[in-house]
């Protein structure tokens, strides 16, 4: 029965020895793992400091955008009056062009209706017309194309 107390103890202290082997090769491992993790965090916590200035890029850069563009609001519906203006400055011109047409046409033929007057002198009335309508076309013209100041 001794040798099976012996046989006993020396499986104990195997055991023993297996079991200390074995718990320092886990906190080996621990501390690696515990390095590990404390690099992620650090690595986290740079990339967060980063991110957190980016964003803040993009807000600043945002701001910036919508600030540019509310600025061009105003420039848009300045060329939406000016647009506006211009059809109703063509829609005056064509009504003035053809109530000048009509009323040189009828005088045109009342002239020469009326007075019997021969086609050299109504030409020649006709054509001072026409020229009197296009330097009046040329003067309108000029004073709206003038810049405003």
């Amino acid at each position: 029965m001794e040798w099976f107390i012996a046989a006993a103890a020396i499986a104990f202290i195997v055991l023993v020895i297996f079991l200390i082997t074995l718990i320092q090769t886990a906190k080996s491992t621990m501390r690696q793992i515990q390095g590990t993790l404390d690099e992620m965090k650090q690595e986290t916590n740079r990339v967060m400091g980063e991110s957190e200035k980016l964003l803040q890029s993009a807000h600043q850069l945002t701001d910036e955008v919508k600030g540019k563009i509310a600025s061009f609001d105003g420039i848009f519906s300045s060329a939406r009056h000016v647009g506006e203006a211009v059809e109703q400055v063509t829609a005056s011109f064509k009504q003035a062009s053809a109530a000048i047409s009509h009323k040189v046409d009828s005088g045109v033929r009342n002239t020469v209706h009326t007075n019997g007057s021969t086609i050299a002198d109504t030409l020649s009335w006709a054509q001072q017309t026409f020229d009197l309508w296009n330097a009046w076309r040329k003067r309108s013209r000029n004073n709206h194309q003038e810049p405003k100041s």
